[in-house]
């Protein structure tokens, strides 16, 4: 049940011309039964994605990566609710995106977020969503963040520290929210005069 192992396994068929049916069924097994590995296979789903809508792996589409994180969601390790709203929640709302469902991939950010708000975090999904036109939950996400700004845990000390004091020093975040909801307004507008 090496993810690392199964990954690689899936990337190599892949290579060699595409995935049949065992090989999905094999990675849908080790999701299911991995004690461990929940970054990895947060990073390999979510390249699996980009991969089924480039349609780059015969045999790989967005059902069999909706089976893997379904697969994933059967694993205790991985059922954890931080572990499943951090790093699942982001998966299912890449899938929304790639299905056309804005509203869902809107609720599905805003659980991850809620499980680790941080304004780089917020930001990254906001313009994840903005790239597929949906500027409006792309404003609400960014609605949800600044309903969470009290609960943004303390990086500690060390390099995170030091480097969230520089950003808080410089108004970074502050001046970068301003700028991206700035941007999703105007786009926002140009898009509804373009439906009139």
């Amino acid at each position: 049940y090496d993810l690392q192992v199964a990954f690689n396994y899936v990337s190599v068929r892949c290579m060699l011309g595409g995935i049949d049916a065992d090989t999905k069924t094999r990675l849908e097994v080790a999701l299911r039964r991995t004690p461990h590995s929940v970054l990895l296979t947060n990073q390999w789903l979510s390249a699996a994605i980009g991969m089924a809508q480039q349609k780059a792996c015969p045999g790989l589409g967005l059902a069999e990566v909706r089976d893997w994180v379904g697969a994933a969601l059967q694993n205790p390790v991985i059922m954890d609710p931080n572990v499943r709203n951090q790093d699942v929640e982001p998966l299912l709302a890449q899938l929304a995106l790639a299905q056309g469902e804005p509203d869902e991939a809107l609720r599905h950010f805003d659980l991850a977020l809620r499980a680790l708000p941080s304004p780089d975090t917020a930001a990254r999904q906001a313009v994840m969503l903005a790239e597929h036109e949906y500027f409006a939950q792309a404003l609400r996400h960014l609605d949800t963040y600044e309903s969470l700004r009290g609960q943004i845990r303390d990086p500690g000390r060390g390099m995170g520290w030091v480097h969230a004091r520089v950003l808080e020093s410089q108004g970074y975040w502050p001046h970068e929210m301003a700028h991206l909801r700035e941007g999703l307004r105007e786009a926002l507008q140009q898009q509804q005069a373009g439906v009139k």
